[in-house]
C-alpha cells in the first residue's frame, strides 16, 4: 500500500479521525502560508507584533474556507461564518499571551510563532468542530 492510498483510507475510514487528519492537513497548509506572511513581515518591517497580528488575520481567512469545506465538510452558512472569528479571537489573545511570554524569556520570535501552532492546534480543533458541524434539531419532526 502506497502513502497516498494509505492517506485516502485514512480520510473515509472513522469520521473523527478522517476530521482529525484533515485538519491537520488544512492547518499545516495554513500554517505554512500564514508562517510565511508572519516572516515577509516581519524581516520588512521588523514589528513582531504587528507581523504576528496581521497574517494572524489573512490565516483566518484561509482557515474558515479550509476548514468548513475540507475538514468538516459543511455548507456556508452566515451564523457559522460569523460564529468562527470567536474561536479565532480566543486563539489570537491567548496565542499573543504566549507570544509574549516566549519572547520574554529569549526565544527568537521566528520558533516562538511555531511553539504557538503547535500548542493550540489541539484547543482550536475542538472548538471548530464545534461551531462547523451541522447538529440535528433538537426537535426533529415526526
Amino acid at each position: 500500500m502506497n502513502l497516498r492510498s494509505t492517506v485516502l483510507q485514512l480520510l473515509t475510514e472513522d469520521r473523527l479521525r478522517a476530521q482529525i487528519l484533515r485538519f491537520l492537513i488544512s492547518g499545516g497548509t495554513n500554517t505554512i502560508a500564514t508562517y510565511l506572511y508572519f516572516l515577509a513581515i516581519y524581516w520588512t518591517f521588523d514589528t513582531p507584533f504587528w507581523a504576528f497580528t496581521i497574517s494572524f488575520v489573512l490565516g483566518i481567512m484561509t482557515s474558515y474556507l479550509l476548514n468548513l469545506k475540507f475538514t468538516f465538510q459543511q455548507r456556508h452558512k452566515t451564523k457559522k461564518m460569523l460564529a468562527f472569528p470567536a474561536i479565532y479571537l480566543f486563539h489570537y489573545l491567548l496565542g499573543l499571551s504566549l507570544f509574549k511570554l516566549w519572547l520574554h524569556i529569549g526565544i527568537a520570535a521566528e520558533i516562538a510563532f511555531l511553539l504557538n501552532a503547535m500548542l493550540l492546534a489541539p484547543i482550536v480543533f475542538l472548538l471548530m468542530r464545534f461551531i462547523l458541524r451541522d447538529r440535528p434539531a433538537a426537535n426533529p419532526p415526526c
